[in-house]
């Protein structure tokens, strides 16, 4: 597919960064661009514009699954919590709390 022609949108970016089940912070540090940029990106109208860099890094990173995405980050130095587990964590962890009166 030819990159030129692909026509990124706000929706678009916001559907792969849910697919990969990664936040705004880590989705950008992927791309290799500031959490602001993703944020930018997710909430503008229309045809998202990118710099070369982070066009050519969003179309690679489409093809990749949840796990591939956290194994790149990881190999990158990236410390992350696997896809899910952060959420689940938290549940746990409002359901242990003791209830104040």
């Amino acid at each position: 597919e030819d990159g030129e022609r692909v026509r990124i949108t706000a929706k678009g970016v916001k559907a792969l960064r849910r697919k990969l089940r990664l936040s705004q912070a880590l989705f950008a540090r992927l791309l290799g661009v500031s959490a602001l940029s993703v944020f930018k990106w997710e909430n503008k109208a229309g045809k998202v514009e990118m710099r070369s860099r982070a066009r050519t890094a969003f179309l690679r990173v489409r093809a990749l699954k949840p796990r591939e995405a956290v194994a790149a980050l990881e190999q990158a130095g990236e410390k992350s919590v696997a896809p899910g587990k952060r959420r689940a964590a938290r549940r746990r962890k409002r359901q242990t709390r003791p209830v104040e009166k």
